[in-house]
């Protein structure tokens, strides 16, 4: 079972081990930046976790050269086990069509989220036969910087976040570049919005690097109540500071693997993964 929202952004402040048991604050979001990952092969497919809790939400499906007499390319998505994780979009003629939907745009429970149905009805982002497109697919290529409005269950709580995506052209390749969710239940999320601009702000002006048996945090330009949070792959917190210039954090004493480097600044988790060798 998934765990809930608001018990995994807690343990970014709880003491290491302990239960959180404080609330959320209000408007805060937790933004994933990925190296951008490019599906190129009929079949293929990306996971997306939007909360990262270690299970997926959706599924993006790559089709290419497919059908029995018809070329068809075709981007798919599809919901993992839930029939409260829908995208924006619209049905038309029995078919799902997910939004393409403007930078800004507000995404909460007044948004039609028809663009996918139930754990096996799948949505058609782009679909192209013999090179011509349906009318209603929004993201045939060449798109740059989509973004798709997305709903998520978690435990029983509704969330609204976001994904952006290219779609090449010919539509037969997709690359997924970042995304976002909002951690408090049934808040409101502007896609892409502000957070791209405090996300691009962070990654433009904070190096986060694993040297030897030190972590190294510095700063290009001052983030005034940057906080700075190591977790393990399990969450479990070993390193909460709030940070106002260069910091280098000892790691001897920590197994070589996985862990993800989080920084949280107006309002904005910007996490990223840090391999330690």
């Amino acid at each position: 079972m998934k765990k809930d929202l608001k018990s995994k952004v807690l343990k970014y402040s709880a003491i290491a081990g302990a239960a959180a048991t404080v609330s959320v604050a209000k408007g805060q979001v937790l933004y994933t930046d990925i190296n951008d990952t490019t599906v190129s092969t009929n079949g293929g497919f990306y996971d997306l976790d939007l909360n990262q809790d270690g299970e997926p939400d959706f599924r993006i499906t790559q089709i290419i050269d497919s059908g029995l007499t018809e070329n068809i390319n075709a981007v798919l998505l599809s919901p993992f086990d839930s029939t409260f994780n829908k995208a924006v979009g619209e049905t038309q003629n029995g078919f799902n069509y997910p939004q393409n939907v403007t930078p800004g745009t507000v995404i909460n429970g007044y948004q039609e989220f028809r663009g996918i149905g139930g754990s096996e009805v799948k949505g058609y982002m782009a679909f192209e036969v013999d090179g011509i497109s349906y009318p209603n697919s929004n993201w045939v290529g060449p798109t740059t910087n989509g973004f798709l409005g997305l709903q998520l269950r978690v435990g029983d709580s509704i969330h609204f976040g976001w994904a952006r995506i290219d779609v090449a052209q010919g539509s037969n390749s997709f690359t997924v570049k970042d995304f976002a969710v909002e951690l408090t239940p049934g808040d409101s999320i502007l896609a892409g919005g502000n957070i791209l601009n405090i996300a691009e702000l962070i990654s433009e002006n904070v190096r986060i690097s694993a040297v030897a048996q030190e972590l190294n945090v510095t700063f290009l330009r001052e983030l005034n109540g940057a906080q700075f949070i190591l977790t393990d792959i399990a969450g479990r917190i070993l390193f909460d500071e709030t940070l106002s210039q260069n910091k280098t954090f000892d790691i001897s004493h920590l197994a070589e693997g996985m862990y993800v480097a989080t920084l949280q600044y107006k309002g904005v988790l910007h996490s990223q993964k840090i391999k330690l060798n």
